[in-house]
């Protein structure tokens, strides 16, 4: 049997989640001596990347590496040359178990395409797994647009030839007709990955980073722009600050927008200037992610137009820290669900503000409820290893992982966290 994973670009979390799914399956693969072994089809731009060096090359004693010319183009001019490139490599190095780990991107060219190949060939794609994150289908609202592009996004899915649909969002899930709590057919819900933080003080974290030790921080972590509320942030902490002097807001990440360089640099140039304001600008290493969050009182992830799952809320509440969202979308549900933080309406900065210091000025005394615990335990890398491996266990007559914990087990009535709410 041959087992391979698609990945054609080294950008964003992409590489992070291949790197999580190599060792599992490369066990699986010495585990019945697989002959075809474990292999990672990507492009030759991708093996160049930062991430590739992080995630992907210490494995290279257990994966087998295939690059393809694939078009870096941004767009859909890049996306078809994405969707091309898979149904080359399926062509050319016929792997009988594929992992598309983001699949996002490529769901509609490769519905079309699927169609026109079985019309013309007859022939089919090998035992298919893809991890989706997107989902405005789980999700009122949009207005007429917005309605059709999610119709059209889950007919594109569920048209597809992926014989499983692994979705980081429950609430995605059901709409898809799966059922987060009871995973049976082809949709089942996939933890995110977020690995377990080391021990370390709030002080250790602080100066790991380089920053004082003694204030309160509230901030954001990682990219800092607009689409992650960078500014809108910055704007909320202005207020904030006219009522808590001891308050300061921590970026930790590098400035990516103009727009929020511009703040910091002159209408708030004076909160920088004084202190209250500090920003790392620069890409931090997994390291220093994890240690933002522990370093930081308040984690605010006021994304304004963001509905499907983000890492950096779960990687809050595994470092036990209340995190202020948005009410909408994933983040909103979620963090209501499980007692993660606090949440305000979208796009009002003064209810923002609000929630920011009351979170602030209790987060000492802020102890995560056994529902967020096992929300935590549920998108730990063993989890995340155990479902995504689940179906090629099955098929290789392995016994289902012991790490394996389920979402009814997170929802589980008398918890705190409904089964019902979702």
């Amino acid at each position: 049997m041959r087992i391979a994973i698609y990945e054609p670009r080294g950008s964003g979390h992409r590489f992070a989640y291949v790197g999580r799914l190599i060792p599992a399956l490369a066990e699986l693969a010495a585990e019945f001596n697989l002959a075809g072994g474990l292999t990672l089809i990507t492009s030759r731009e991708a093996i160049e990347t930062a991430a590739y060096r992080m995630h992907v090359a210490p494995y290279a004693d257990v994966l087998r590496v295939e690059t393809l010319s694939i078009s870096a183009t941004p767009g859909k001019a890049g996306q078809r040359a994405r969707v091309d490139a898979l149904f080359e490599a399926v062509e050319t190095f016929r792997p009988d178990h594929l992992y598309v780990p983001y699949g996002d991107p490529l769901i509609l060219g490769v519905s079309l395409r699927t169609r026109t190949t079985r019309r013309a060939t007859g022939r089919r794609f090998p035992e298919t797994e893809v991890i989706v994150m997107r989902g405005k289908y789980a999700y009122p609202g949009g207005g007429l647009r917005g309605r059709w592009q999610g119709h059209v996004a889950k007919r594109a899915l569920l048209a597809g030839p992926w014989s499983r649909v692994h979705h980081l969002d429950p609430y995605a899930v059901r709409r898809l007709g799966g059922d987060p709590e009871n995973p049976a057919g082809r949709v089942r819900l996939l933890p995110d990955p977020i690995e377990a933080p080391a021990a370390m003080t709030k002080a250790d974290a602080r100066r790991l980073l380089g920053v004082p030790v003694e204030p309160r921080y509230v901030g954001l972590i990682g990219g800092v722009d607009a689409r992650k509320g960078g500014d809108l942030l910055i704007k909320t902490f202005a207020r904030a600050a006219e009522r808590d002097a001891g308050l300061r807001l921590l970026l930790a990440g590098k400035i990516e927008h103009p727009a929020v360089r511009s703040l910091l640099e002159q209408e708030h140039a004076g909160l920088v200037s004084g202190g209250r304001i500090i920003a790392l600008d620069r890409r931090l290493t997994e390291e220093e992610f994890t240690a933002a969050a522990q370093a930081l009182d308040v984690v605010v992830t006021a994304y304004p137009d963001h509905l499907h799952s983000a890492s950096v809320v779960t990687t809050a509440a595994a470092a036990g820290r209340p995190v202020v969202a948005f009410r909408h979308g994933w983040m909103g549900r979620t963090v209501e669900q499980f007692g993660l933080g606090a949440t305000s309406p979208p796009g009002d900065l003064d209810a923002l503000c609000q929630a920011v210091l009351r979170c602030a000025a209790t987060a000492d005394q802020h102890e995560p409820s056994e529902a967020a615990r096992r929300y935590v335990r549920f998108q730990s890398v063993a989890n995340f290893q155990a479902h995504a491996t689940d179906r090629l266990r099955e098929k290789l007559g392995a016994k289902p992982s012991p790490d394996l914990a389920p979402w009814g087990w997170v929802t589980a009535p008398g918890d705190g966290a409904e089964g019902d709410q979702i």
